[in-house]
């Protein structure tokens, strides 16, 4: 989707109306199996760090980097209320039981995604959130922890710089066998282990 990553002045959001009825059930996660309840707590990553498209939470779409308009200091200000999108989203600390509170996004400085891009190819993206985030101590094993689950692995960095770090080339076929994903857009790159600035993210 095209969303806008330049380092500008953004416009104020314009707040779509809230839709009250019925509740959305809780769907399964990217690997079809039911998420674990794990509670976000303090973290916000998500509703800052990442773009979302015009219609989805706003009128216009928001930027990565820019808070939601519904964000307040106590959270989403419109949980219970929350669009299906924000709903359905995991991050994948919070769909991995097993990965440690240390490696949640608030605290490594990294938010981690994984969605499905062909049929049965997964590949993971990695928001740099915090400075220097990418040469902690933390982002070694949550690199290898993503490896085992994922055939590519690209960063984004906080000048919003796409960045090899693992996999192969990869294009997207004609018709692909699954919807194209929200944030992963095919990832071309040379097979080698080197990572490789691929473009900016836009």
């Amino acid at each position: 989707m095209g969303i806008p990553f330049q380092f500008e002045t953004v416009h104020a959001l314009a707040v779509l109306p809230i839709a009250t009825t019925g509740k959305p059930t809780v769907p399964a996660d990217d690997c079809g199996t039911p998420p674990a309840e794990r509670a976000c707590a303090d973290c916000r990553a998500c509703c800052i760090h990442l773009p979302i498209a015009a219609g989805e939470v706003c009128a216009n779409a928001k930027p990565a980097g820019v808070d939601c308009p519904h964000l307040t200091d106590k959270g989403c200000g419109i949980y219970q209320q929350r669009p299906e999108s924000c709903r359905r989203f995991r991050c994948v600390w919070h769909m991995e039981p097993s990965w440690p509170q240390t490696w949640r996004p608030d605290r490594s400085g990294l938010l981690c995604l994984r969605e499905e891009i062909d049929d049965g190819l997964f590949a993971a993206l990695v928001y740099e959130i915090e400075r220097d985030a990418i040469a902690r101590l933390t982002t070694k094993p949550i690199l290898a922890k993503l490896q085992e689950s994922t055939a590519v692995i690209a960063l984004v960095n906080l000048q919003r710089q796409r960045q090899l770090l693992h996999g192969r080339q990869w294009v997207e076929p004609a018709e692909p066998a699954v919807r194209r994903p929200h944030f992963l857009r095919p990832i071309r790159a040379t097979g080698t282990d080197a990572p490789e600035t691929i473009r900016d993210a836009s």
